[in-house]
């Protein structure tokens, strides 16, 4: 095996795609050789017989991340109850139940089963086949323990698709036959860096159950505001908002964000910490090559989700990570009508730049696409850090913007967990029935 992990090269600026590609295989081509007594392979044929027979889809979700301290839960809490009967849902999950609210609803969901699979890759495929599915998701694939891809090995179903906890080609068709994207994710001309059929969702891909949070700026009423002086923020002044994981934080954006801040005095970068050195050196770059003052990179801590999503209103301006971009922390932030600029280059970066072709660096663009606010897409970090100076010096112009994403965010597909599932199950019932899908499916939104 490679010593860099399949997220890791994701994340790196410095690894190409075709670079995470080869370590995707790498790692793929280690789980079909670990299965070492396959089992005998399933009937098969003929295609989508239950479906014909009883009218409805047998559909699992497998993933080791189905608890109420990762993002994943915090998704999809309300998305498999939106499920329409012709689908019988059965959830697998890598854990025990952690009684956690997000997990319970995703427990209640499964109108098959809930099942937790503890044992070893061959055990947790034996049951898996046992309940005969006729469609397989896997919610993680290599961000998940390695026994999760060897249970995917043993091929528990004829279609295994690979959706949301890793962003990218597994790199090996016998582990997944199709990924789930969309045209600004996966556009036409990176197609060769892919060894899935590519499902195309007709907006955004990404699933979330934000319409139904209670801070999410719909739904609050029961919430207190929090002000800035309760978050140690100026009251005056531009907000600039990272609240990212720092290790997303790359230099060359670092020090984009800080040229904007030598241009917009009354402004402020206000950033999740990792620890006292990590200040120190962030403080370090700010002063010593940007003259800037110590008070104008201010310093937050973890919080918990709700008090996080309350305290996101007080920015002005999210700032995403090219590299690899705000996923959950991008929604939580157009949810509560908070803008975010994001990077998509239409040509490749010059040496030492970020580059945009990696799928997970291309879904803020797809966020901001989905709810009409293209002109907060950057083609480049000249335009990115003139975006940031626009939206802190031009009022009436970031008002308008702001106004929008405040009424989008309403009628969007983004937000809009029920319209999202009526399509999924459209392209669903497709991949099922379906024997001429040879390399991509576009899906027509319901």
């Amino acid at each position: 095996l490679p010593t860099v992990h399949p997220y890791e090269a994701l994340m790196w600026s410095c690894l190409s795609i075709s670079d995470a590609a080869r370590v995707g295989a790498q790692y793929g081509r280690r789980a079909l050789a670990s299965v070492n007594t396959a089992l005998p392979l399933p009937d098969l044929s003929p295609r989508g017989r239950r479906w014909r027979e009883t009218g409805k889809i047998r559909i699992g979700y497998l993933s080791n991340d189905f608890t109420g301290r990762h993002p994943l839960g915090f998704l999809m809490q309300d998305v498999f109850r939106f499920h329409s009967n012709d689908f019988e849902v059965y959830i697998y999950s890598l854990m025990e139940f952690d009684e956690s609210p997000e997990i319970a609803k995703i427990r209640a969901s499964a109108s098959g089963a809930w099942r937790e699979i503890l044992g070893s890759p061959y055990e947790s495929a034996r049951t898996i086949r046992a309940d005969d599915l006729d469609v397989l998701v896997d919610l993680t694939i290599y961000n998940g323990p390695a026994s999760e891809v060897e249970i995917l090995a043993h091929r528990l179903c004829h279609n295994q698709l690979s959706f949301m906890g890793f962003p990218a080609s597994c790199g090996c068709k016998l582990l997944i036959d199709y990924l789930v994207c969309d045209k600004i994710t996966i556009p036409s001309h990176l197609r060769q860096y892919y060894s899935e059929r590519l499902l195309y969702m007709p907006n955004c891909f990404f699933v979330n159950s934000h319409r139904f949070l209670p801070t999410n700026g719909m739904n609050d009423s029961n919430f207190r505001e929090v002000s800035r002086e309760e978050v140690g923020l100026p009251e005056d002044g531009f907000i600039f908002c990272a609240h990212h994981r720092p290790d997303k934080i790359d230099p060359r954006t670092f020090r984009t964000w800080l040229r904007a801040l030598t241009r917009v005095p009354a402004s402020y970068l206000w950033i999740l910490t990792a620890g006292e050195e990590m200040e120190f050196n962030l403080r370090t770059i700010a002063s010593g090559e940007f003259g800037l003052e110590e008070s104008r990179l201010i310093f937050c801590k973890k919080v918990p989700r709700n008090d996080h999503l309350l305290r996101l209103r007080l920015a002005d301006l999210f700032l995403d990570t090219p590299a690899y971009n705000a996923h959950t922390t991008g929604c939580d932030s157009l949810v509560n009508a908070l803008p975010m600029v994001s990077l998509l280059r239409l040509v490749p970066a010059n040496e030492g730049d970020v580059d945009t072709e990696k799928m997970p660096s291309r879904v803020g663009a797809s966020f901001l696409h989905t709810l009409d606010l293209n002109e907060l897409i950057a083609t480049d970090m000249i335009e990115y850090e003139n975006i940031m100076v626009r939206c802190a010096t031009d009022t009436q112009w970031y008002n308008n913007v702001k106004q929008r994403l405040t009424t989008n965010r309403f009628s969007s597909s983004l937000f809009d967990t029920d319209r999202w599932m009526k399509t999924w199950e459209a392209g669903l019932k497709d991949v099922v029935t379906k024997d001429d899908i040879t390399d991509t499916l576009h899906i027509v939104e319901r």
